[in-house]
């Protein structure tokens, strides 16, 4: 007769087992989209963590980082409080896409519905947001394009294209009848 910790372990393996058996029928695509937005989501949030607070605060080191990097022009515009709250406004934003990316495809990974709700989201929060750039490059920064003579690549940020392609391909692989298809295969076979 087996002690109470081995049925305790015994029952705790098969319902594992039943979980990670049905986990191995995880379609190929959600988990390299899942990693990729994984890998993505947390480079890109780390790096708007520091690129909000760095205009925010603008210590030496950023303010030295941005004066090699960007053209005399976007120096001089940064100065202007009205252009630098965009771009914290921007950047905060995009970071904040970046952790919703982070969340989604650690719980599209776990096979969790809520993981593909919230990839389902940030596709559809970038491409609303990438609308709302191509409005703002005529209504905001235009004026500072007449006003520092900036040129349109001067502004370092959202690029129309690049932005897109993962968000276009996720769309497209997680609304694939095989995704519907692993979620009911691996909600159905759940234990606890």
């Amino acid at each position: 007769m087996p002690s109470r910790m081995q049925a305790i372990y015994q029952l705790g393996y098969n319902r594992s087992s039943a979980a990670s058996e049905a986990r191995l029928q995880r379609p190929r695509s959600m988990t390299v989209i899942g990693v990729i937005g994984l890998l993505w989501g947390s480079a890109t949030a780390l790096m708007g963590l520091i690129a909000t607070y760095g205009l925010i605060v603008m210590p030496d080191w950023f303010a030295e980082f941005l004066r090699e990097r960007v053209s005399p022009e976007y120096w001089r515009a940064l100065q202007d409080d009205g252009f630098r709250r965009w771009g914290i406004w921007r950047t905060g934003t995009t970071t904040l896409f970046s952790l919703l990316l982070v969340v989604g495809a650690v719980r599209l990974l776990r096979m969790e519905p809520r993981g593909w709700q919230l990839m389902m989201a940030y596709v559809v929060l970038v491409f609303l947001w990438a609308a709302g750039e191509l409005v703002a490059d005529f209504r905001v920064y235009s004026h500072y394009r007449q006003v520092y003579n900036l040129r349109p690549t001067d502004r370092p940020g959202f690029r129309l294209m690049p932005g897109l392609i993962y968000p276009a391909i996720a769309a497209y692989f997680l609304t694939r009848p095989k995704v519907a298809e692993a979620y009911q295969q691996y909600w159905f076979t759940r234990d606890d």
